[in-house]
């Protein structure tokens, strides 16, 4: 048990800039209706590069939920990546990243 002096962890909970993407409830599948923005990032920048984060939704500071929650931001930000591939960006240019904090997913062309 923590003591009353107990440094917390610093996190980063800043919004971070990009076009998000939602998924259904504890999932890696996108909800519906999103197409259309991966469409608009390949529009304006065939060949990338894009930096994808999936966020995990994590509930508590325990180690537990941080590790599933980063465990399903990266599954999130993979499913993500797959799309882009199918969609003919090269691997080169995917940049993948999963966080314990945060809802979704974002895409950006800067990190």
């Amino acid at each position: 048990m923590p003591t009353v002096d107990a440094t917390l962890p610093a996190y980063d909970l800043n919004d971070i800039p990009g076009t998000g993407f939602h998924f259904l409830p504890q999932s890696d599948e996108l909800s519906a209706g999103q197409d259309d923005e991966l469409t608009k990032l390949i529009s304006k920048t065939p060949h990338g590069p894009f930096f994808i984060r999936g966020f995990g939704n994590a509930a508590s500071l325990s180690a537990q939920d941080q590790t599933d929650a980063v465990r399903l931001g990266l599954l999130r930000a993979t499913r993500l990546a797959r799309l882009l591939l199918e969609r003919g960006v090269p691997a080169s240019a995917l940049h993948v990243r999963g966080d314990a904090f945060g809802t979704g997913a974002k895409i950006a062309n800067t990190p």
